[in-house]
């Protein structure tokens, strides 16, 4: 009998361990960097650039989740949930051949991570309460002795294997996770008060976290709780999410052989290369230290807003396999060779800035390139938390390209003065270059001058109230909601008077709650800008009404005081339409029935049908009550510099932008412009409502959008200069004539600078 040696791993945390990490950090984008999306990526003699990676979907006829392994032969195997179906293909994904899997009788399966494809043919995975498993194709099973997890098994701790990964005919290697609370609290029953929390991002709570790797009496270990583990040749990689490093050993010996300033790891190759993913990219790291972009991910699914590198695999010819997750759902393979008789076509060069990282620029940048291959597009993003670089700077700087005729091709205008641009004749007129049909008319009216359409505003946040009708009908103004807050309860309780989170009586709550100053600010600016500041004229009167009334609630509610602020300032996380979404504590507490009324931006229509229905009555949403009737927020505004050499590969990116392929998924920048974007939204979260037999989408948003017609662009640097007159106002460091008086003399000038 062949003997195995095992490489174990073992991560004392409470996070599942993956393969990947997933996104974390921004890798090599920094501030003012351009980088070519789709462009060659290696270099040939005398230094021209020859060919590119070709993506292709190579995906098997599954539907769910996605193991995927290389057999010894360099063949593909994949496996559905379940391991119920089996799919091979020895063409690198052409075609695949489908029988039935081990699990195809068996519901034993349907819980694993990983699996590794023996040399028998056989499956080593881990059976949950069983252990690790040698599994033939007819579904009978050989227990394979690993002693820390029997061991584990047999003390009752949860834990799971994430990672199978197969060496050689003789070494395997093991990505083991223990949940240190059961354990803990099953040997200390009297309860938690002796935890000491880690050194981990954020306190991971991970006592002694560390991840600690044996080959027969080789020990190699490190301070990590939860980093990518891979192996290649004679090295492997260990990779800590919370200490941001990844150490490189070789698996003989154990020595170190060098640390990564990356958290966590892809694969490896059998060169000893490890490639990791870090923001949209997936970066190769050379055993003699050198870092390349290996597959810029703005060119291919996996860097898009919906998909993130689970996995990936180099099999024979230099062909890549990366397993994507997409939106956490379900897995796709795809397929990344070098061709190197691609080029790039002169017509569809363009260039994009903006002045943040934009999640629904990239989808369309890579939705755009998987229909025109043969395109390149750079993507330059101004502000970067890597530098000092301030917006007033980033916008002079572009100012100074776009007078000279060096400027992008296309704009994406947020946070930037848009009326400037299109009436300065910096922007090119795009009527009758692309189809505007499906866009609501009523929002793309405001943006139509004389004929013309300078920029296009792809999506859109409205500001809202949320609550039942008769609190929404009696604060229909300002000064109306001014008075139901002052003259209402104090700050909401986040606690009952029975001890439970939340369920305050109705006449115990506040009608409103901020986690601080800033989200309150945020909600008040985004509703009463267009008023305060309409083109270059600043009303003093409007301005007044504002200060008066952002002070008036934040002294009703203590929002300055940073010892009331704690435990309201908490923020959930919340998973809809393709990413992870981050819930207002205005929000929070409504839902927790400690107030009558929820404020924010409607900008997630998953958060806002969940929003819709609390437990107590069925809730209502009108438009924020401003200065200023119908408010919404242009968002992902697109313009084409009137210089520019390619006008119409720059209207179809921006038509790209409107498809309902980039519509259709939420980005966190705003709700789709276009009906049918609308539409497809709907239709997922009503899919999903199905399958969990809950109610149906049921906010008539046609009759909501249609009440809009007061667009609002939020310019940053005028923002900032009032945030901090604000700020200073209601701690009482100035009264309300003096702000107004500041911020007149401060806008004013800006404003002049401006036109």
């Amino acid at each position: 009998m062949k003997k195995w040696f095992v490489c174990f791993v073992c991560a004392a945390g409470l996070l599942l361990l993956a393969t990947a990490c997933g996104r974390n950090g921004e890798g090599g984008e920094g501030a003012n960097e351009e980088t070519s999306r789709g462009e060659s990526r290696r270099v040939e003699a005398g230094g021209e650039r020859s060919g590119r990676y070709a993506e292709v979907d190579i995906t098997p006829p599954i539907e769910g989740r996605i193991i995927s392994m290389v057999a010894q032969d360099g063949s593909l195997v994949a496996f559905d949930e379940g391991l119920r179906t089996r799919y091979d293909s020895g063409d690198k994904g052409v075609t695949w051949t489908q029988s039935p899997g081990p699990g195809a009788n068996d519901d034993r399966f349907t819980n694993v991570q990983s699996a590794a494809l023996l040399p028998d043919g056989r499956l080593l995975l881990y059976l949950q309460g069983y252990g690790m498993t040698k599994l033939s194709p007819d579904g009978t099973t050989e227990h394979f002795p690993v002693a820390e997890i029997d061991d584990a098994i047999a003390e009752g701790d949860s834990h799971n294997v994430s990672l199978i990964q197969l060496l050689d005919d003789q070494r395997v290697l093991l990505n083991y996770g223990v949940d240190w609370l059961a354990r803990f609290m099953r040997e200390n029953p009297t309860g938690m008060n002796n935890i000491t929390h880690g050194q981990g991002s954020q306190g991971s709570g991970a006592t002694g976290s560390r991840t600690e790797v044996r080959t027969s009496e080789v020990r190699m270990s490190g301070s990590t709780a939860g980093g990518g583990i891979s192996a290649g040749g004679n090295n492997i990689s260990l990779g800590g999410m919370f200490g941001q490093t990844t150490a490189i050993h070789d698996i003989a010996t154990g020595s170190l052989i060098s640390d990564l300033e990356t958290p966590g790891t892809l694969g490896a190759n059998n060169n000893g290369d490890v490639f990791t993913l870090q923001g949209h990219s997936i970066l190769r790291h050379t055993s003699d230290g050198h870092i390349d972009t290996f597959l810029d991910g703005t060119a291919f699914t996996f860097g898009s807003a919906s998909g993130t590198a689970a996995a990936m695999q180099e099999i024979a010819d230099g062909c890549i396999i990366v397993n994507v997750s997409m939106y956490g759902q379900y897995n796709r393979l795809f397929r990344y060779t070098w061709d190197h008789d691609a080029h790039v076509n002169p017509q569809k060069t363009i260039s994009i800035w903006s002045l943040e990282d934009n999640e629904t620029v990239r989808a369309a940048i890579t939705e755009i390139w998987r229909l025109h291959p043969d395109a390149c597009i750079t993507y330059e993003i101004a502000l970067s938390g890597d530098n000092a670089v301030s917006v007033s700077d980033a916008i002079r700087t572009l100012n100074t390209r776009l007078l000279s005729g060096r400027g992008p091709d296309i704009l994406i205008l947020d946070g930037t003065p848009v009326e400037s641009y299109a009436n300065r004749g910096m922007l090119l007129d795009l009527t009758g270059r692309m189809d505007v049909s499906g866009i609501y008319q009523n929002l793309l009216a405001s943006y139509t001058d004389n004929g013309r359409l300078h920029v296009i505003p792809t999506q859109f946040m409205i500001p809202a109230l949320l609550g039942d009708r008769s609190e929404l009908s009696n604060v229909r103004t300002l000064a109306a909601l001014a008075d139901s807050v002052v003259n209402g309860n104090p700050a909401a309780p986040l606690i009952s008077g029975e001890g439970m989170l939340g369920g305050v009586p109705k006449e115990e709550r506040a009608q409103l709650h901020f986690g601080d100053l800033r989200e309150l600010f945020d909600i008040m600016w985004q509703a009463n800008a267009p008023a305060i500041v309409d083109g270059n004229r600043l009303d003093s009167d409007m301005l007044r009404a504002f200060l008066e009334t952002t002070k008036a609630i934040s002294d009703m509610y203590g929002l300055t005081d940073t010892n009331e602020m704690m435990a309201g300032s908490s923020f959930l996380s919340f998973g809809g339409g393709g990413r992870v979404n981050t819930v207002p504590a205005s929000l929070v507490t409504y839902m927790l029935q400690s107030t009558n009324m929820g404020a924010f931006a409607v900008t997630n229509l998953s958060l806002l049908h969940t929003m819709m229905d609390r437990g107590d009555g069925e809730a209502f949403i009108e438009p924020f009550p401003g200065l200023a009737p119908g408010v919404w927020i242009p968002s992902t505004l697109a313009g084409v510099s009137a210089d520019t050499a390619n006008p119409d590969f720059a209207a179809a990116f921006i038509q790209t932008l409107l498809s309902v392929q980039v519509q259709q998924i939420n980005h966190g920048l705003g709700l789709p412009i276009t009906r049918s974007g609308i539409a497809a939204q709907i239709d997922l979260i009503n899919e999903l409502m199905r399958e969990r037999n809950m109610p149906l989408f049921g906010v008539d948003l046609d009759a909501f959008i249609a009440r809009l017609n007061t667009p609002t662009n939020i310019e940053t640097t005028l923002r900032n200069m009032v945030w901090e007159t604000v700020e200073r106002l209601c701690q009482g460091r100035l009264d309300v004539e003096g702000a107004v008086r500041e911020i007149e003399q401060s806008i004013r000038n800006y404003l002049a600078e401006r036109s």
